[in-house]
């Protein structure tokens, strides 16, 4: 890797400690940050990624002065994107700004970002990758992962009595957990690029899968919904009043899905399902996060388990994922495992 001096690495630092800002994105757009440098080193310009619908870090930088950046050095904490399905994008505008060097800390290996850097290096521009790669990595470590295994990082939620059921023999479950649980449940949606969920999942619950704020307020941007399963779905269904994409597989592996998802850009992704397509994802090896919210009511054996079968023969083959934390959310309780993930 070639050398930068003493000014850049400092403007590395500073260009991953504005993108921690408080008012950056924790998902589902990736945490970003930019520094603009003249020729003796000297900032020029600044700025992160705010979130989904709101300007690249290295737009923000560029449009937050007056002053020329010809022959200036970028400093950024991810590759820029490279969208030539679109008028512009950050690639380009760098280009346009007259940058004459950028330095790159992690290198974006998403399926419509991967090129950005190659594009500079073809027109003329110096680039430098992996400068501070370790420090930016952790800004994201979902997306490190994403770009790792080369498929969207994967978060399961699942909502339970002590005893571990979701349901009654009746199928009734709402509400299971108290409201401080199923207002997270809403942020991690909105820290979604996408919800997986079954068919029927969605007609027992009659839910729209929305990202909400308040029972009237919605957010801004909402995850895009993907639906498995055979059944049809009504067209007054309350899922289709969100401003979203909804999709419908009726007969897909979920390896395939997932490449769906990877292939749109769709790198954050929550699994909502019944038993059956959440024990699917588990089986498969595709699960990354596990959220298990625990209500403080027992159902017993008569309801409907969480989990289906796994084919667990001997205590030994027990799945253990690791436990990340344990915390009281309300009256509830909210455990976050990691999984191994297959490659």
């Amino acid at each position: 890797m070639v050398a930068v001096n003493s000014a850049e690495h400092i403007a590395m630092s500073h260009a991953i400690k504005i993108a921690q800002s408080n008012d950056a994105p924790i998902g589902p757009n990736p945490r970003v940050g930019c520094v603009i440098l003249n020729s003796e080193g000297e900032y020029l310009a600044q700025g992160y990624h705010k979130g989904r619908g709101t300007r690249h870090a290295e737009i923000e930088a560029i449009q937050s002065t007056d002053l020329k950046l010809m022959g200036s050095t970028a400093v950024l904490t991810l590759e820029p994107c490279l969208r030539l399905d679109r008028d512009t994008d950050c690639t380009r505008e760098l280009i346009k700004a007259g940058i004459k060097k950028v330095i790159i800390a992690q290198v974006d290996v998403t399926s419509q970002s991967r090129f950005g850097a190659k594009y500079l290096t073809e027109h003329g521009i110096e680039v430098i990758n992996e400068v501070m790669l370790e420090e930016a990595s952790a800004l994201n470590p979902w997306l490190t992962i994403a770009m790792d295994q080369q498929r969207p990082y994967l978060r399961l939620k699942i909502a339970t009595s002590l005893d571990g059921k979701v349901a009654t023999n009746s199928g009734s479950s709402k509400w299971i957990t108290g409201i401080e649980s199923r207002n997270l449940v809403h942020n991690l949606r909105s820290e979604s690029h996408a919800i997986i969920t079954s068919v029927k999942t969605t007609l027992l619950d009659n839910s729209s899968f929305t990202a909400r704020i308040s029972d009237s307020e919605m957010h801004l941007q909402q995850p895009n919904l993907h639906l498995l399963g055979s059944e049809s779905i009504p067209l007054d269904h309350p899922i289709f009043n969100a401003k979203r994409e909804v999709s419908h597989y009726q007969s897909i592996e979920l390896d395939d899905v997932l490449q769906k998802l990877w292939d749109r850009q769709e790198l954050s992704v929550l699994v909502e399902a019944g038993p059956k397509l959440s024990t699917a994802f588990i089986r498969s090896g595709l699960v990354n996060e596990l959220f298990w919210f625990t209500a403080p009511i027992i159902i017993g054996a008569d309801g409907l388990s969480a989990i289906d079968t796994l084919g667990v023969n001997d205590i030994k083959e027990a799945l253990r994922p690791h436990l990340k934390s344990h915390s009281r959310i309300g009256s509830d309780f909210l455990s976050i495992y990691q999984f191994a993930v297959s490659a």
